[in-house]
């Protein structure tokens, strides 16, 4: 039978694993001096510890951190916000202009597997990933989402979405309801012949 001492003990003793897990992980990491000229974290410099994803501290001090505390890190193959202790907080976030989407009244653009939805500081997606495509915020309108939609290429690195159904949300995530397919704000020009 387990006592309150046996079950304090365990806690310490698991407790004090993972402390000298992550003091092993960073010591053996020494050698992995941050490059602020690297857009992408370097393999040496991210830990697997319980379920989590984190960042070396010595690769904080490349990152600006936003806000909400939060700085943005491309992170084996995709972006993600990490805090300032190095911990992955938002997963899966758009990328806008070659680089992390930001946030616009504490939510950003998250997208996996084709589907589009919003999520707070905190990681909790708030707006589902239900979505077939997502417009950044802009201020007066909302965020505009869109079902059945089909992301179309229309000139080399660019694309826009065409057909489906869309739909207007507010800052904060909430359906406002139907809307029209929005036109294309800058089409690209294209190349002189």
């Amino acid at each position: 039978m387990w006592t309150h001492t046996k079950i304090g003990l365990a806690i310490l003793l698991a407790a004090s694993i993972y402390q000298y897990r992550v003091a092993a992980q960073d010591a053996h990491n020494e050698n992995c001096a941050p490059d602020p000229e690297l857009i992408a974290v370097p393999p040496c410099a991210i830990q697997h510890i319980g379920g989590q994803t984190r960042i070396i501290q010595s690769h904080l001090t490349t990152r600006s951190f936003n806000k909400y505390g939060l700085a943005p890190a491309w992170i084996e193959g995709g972006w993600t916000y990490v805090n300032r202790r190095g911990l992955v907080v938002v997963e899966n976030v758009a990328i806008m202009d070659n680089w992390a989407n930001e946030f616009h009244h504490g939510l950003v653009r998250v997208t996996h597997n084709d589907k589009w939805g919003l999520a707070d500081t905190h990681g909790k997606q708030v707006v589902p990933l239900q979505y077939d495509g997502a417009l950044d915020y802009e201020p007066g309108i909302g965020w505009l989402v869109c079902k059945g939609c089909v992301d179309t290429p229309i000139n080399g690195e660019y694309s826009w979405y065409k057909g489906g159904q869309w739909f207007r949300l507010n800052a904060q995530g909430k359906l406002i309801g139907p809307t029209k397919s929005p036109p294309i704000a800058n089409p690209p020009q294209p190349p002189p012949t």
